[in-house]
């Protein structure tokens, strides 16, 4: 009885495995696809295709495309804000916070593309997703600037708007990256120059 016990859970085990394994690979093909062909235009049929997997399949894990998308971009938005976090910490130069950012953006550049380009077309707790990580780094961009102007070395600007500005910079140049870098990393060829330029907006 007790081998007949352990088999069972074994064979518990291994099943569990191979969902999960199956559920992680339809999550990096949807990704794939999401970069190549946009997320609001990628079909459930691509993403099987590219996970090698039957259109059944994909319905059993994720019986709707938006339950598909609004998981993958929570599962790379989660990343995202982890690994700003983790790289910002306490950190209140407010030059050091923005090369963060980018460093991040960077790291995500055709995901982070879609996305942003994209986001008037999403459901909307994909849309949170967004909206969360720049909760996040409002957080810590907040903190900068008020040190500086602490400090007599920022302008006392109001802060959302110092934020917006920011963030309206980065994302017009990733929504039209095939314009200011075609076939390259846009946050890579024009990072210093944006940071630059925002920084000479800022201060006094």
């Amino acid at each position: 009885m007790s081998m007949t016990n352990e088999s069972m859970t074994s064979e518990s085990t291994n099943r569990k495995q191979q969902k999960e394994n199956t559920r992680n690979n339809i999550l990096q093909a949807a990704l794939r696809e999401f970069v190549d062909k946009g997320l609001a235009d990628t079909n459930v049929q691509d993403v099987a295709k590219a996970a090698n997997v039957s259109y059944g399949t994909i319905f059993a894990h994720f019986p709707k495309k938006d339950d598909l998308l609004i998981r993958v971009i929570n599962e790379y938005g989660s990343q995202i804000v982890e690994k700003f976090n983790n790289l910002v910490k306490e950190e209140n130069d407010l030059e050091k916070i923005l090369r963060a950012d980018l460093k991040i953006i960077g790291e995500y550049e055709p995901f982070y593309a879609q996305l942003v380009s994209s986001i008037s077309r999403l459901p909307s707790d994909a849309r949170n997703v967004l909206i969360g990580i720049q909760f996040v780094v409002s957080h810590h961009f907040q903190r900068g600037l008020k040190k500086g102007v602490t400090n007599w070395i920022f302008k006392d600007l109001p802060g959302h708007l110092a934020f917006n500005c920011w963030t309206s910079l980065i994302y017009y140049y990733l929504s039209n990256r095939d314009l200011f870098a075609p076939g390259g990393s846009v946050i890579e060829s024009k990072g210093d120059e944006l940071i630059g330029f925002y920084m000479r907006m800022v201060r006094k």
